[in-house]
């Protein structure tokens, strides 16, 4: 097929094949050079130009590679807009784009230069290691034995780590951004019970909110306005959603540490 030249053929996107003419059937398919065309050090005008091949070689291929997609002097006889991403390999040890280069064929004349290695399967993703039942029931336990208290005042992280006996977290965004980081968070709102859900609004001076999912909907949390009335008025509180604030925002969960 042929080439595309920086500034003799124009690159871009697409795919498929290239040219016209008669090809040379031999053990080493030829080609034509159909115009002036680059020597490249690889398939694509971003590697090294070596020199030209002018208008009128007669070339020897010995292998292909899909590689930048580039318009040439051949580009009328392709699908595509003109764009063709078949590259061959010459005897001289350098690439040209088919768009440049006459074969008889718009599909490859030779072997591949080195077969697409066998697709692996992606590594199945590791599930978080599931907490025992009774360490959320624990954390749970310990976590209503508060309702009522004054001390989690604008502490809703503190009283998260403190249910878990976790080591400090930092606040609640600081806590969301390193598990998104590590790959923790789950997007979904399908909570399982004793699950740590994370959220923001307006209201949290760009800490965020974290509190403990109880499971059917209800949710325990710390740092609560004791406006809202529950718990005794409590700044911990029982709530029928991960955060009351008007126009907060969900950010996910992570499950329950193990």
């Amino acid at each position: 097929m042929h080439l595309a030249l920086r500034g003799l053929a124009a690159l871009a996107a697409a795919a498929t094949v290239s040219t016209l003419a008669v090809g040379v059937a031999e053990a080493a398919p030829t080609g034509r050079v159909v115009a002036a065309t680059q020597k490249m050090t690889g398939p694509s005008l971003k590697t090294t130009q070596v020199g030209t091949y002018p208008a009128g070689t007669r070339v020897t291929l010995q292998c292909y590679e899909r590689g930048q997609s580039v318009k040439g002097a051949l580009s009328r006889y392709h699908g595509n807009g003109g764009w063709d991403d078949l590259w061959y390999k010459t005897s001289d040890g350098v690439y040209v784009a088919d768009i440049d280069i006459e074969t008889g064929s718009n599909n490859p004349v030779t072997g591949a230069c080195s077969p697409a290695p066998a697709a692996q399967p992606a590594p199945a993703a590791q599930p978080a290691p599931a907490a025992s039942s009774s360490k959320v029931d624990r954390a749970i336990s310990w976590a209503n034995s508060k309702l009522g208290s004054q001390k989690y005042g604008n502490l809703c992280s503190q009283f998260v780590q403190e249910a878990y006996g976790l080591g400090r977290q930092g606040n609640a965004i600081d806590w969301y951004n390193r598990a998104a980081s590590n790959g923790q968070i789950h997007r979904d709102t399908n909570f399982p019970r004793g699950a740590i859900v994370f959220s923001k609004s307006s209201m949290d001076g760009g800490l965020g909110h974290v509190l403990i999912a109880l499971g059917g909907g209800r949710f325990i949390s710390g740092g609560v306005w004791p406006g809202l009335r529950n718990g005794n008025g409590s700044t911990v509180q029982i709530l029928n959603s991960w955060n009351p604030t008007p126009g907060a925002m969900y950010l996910g969960w992570i499950a329950p540490p193990a």
